[in-house]
């Protein structure tokens, strides 16, 4: 993400809402995969 950011002010709006889906594919895979049990340990 630091490169990304580094380069906001060339990419516009548009890659602001690109990261922002990104991140919340991101966020979103993590809670299934928590919520699913994959990440406990027994």
């Amino acid at each position: 993400m630091f490169p990304w950011a580094l380069n906001l002010r060339e990419f516009g709006l548009f890659a602001l809402m690109e990261m922002f889906i990104f991140m919340a594919l991101l966020i979103g895979g993590l809670i299934y995969v928590y919520k699913s049990g994959v990440l406990k340990w027994t």
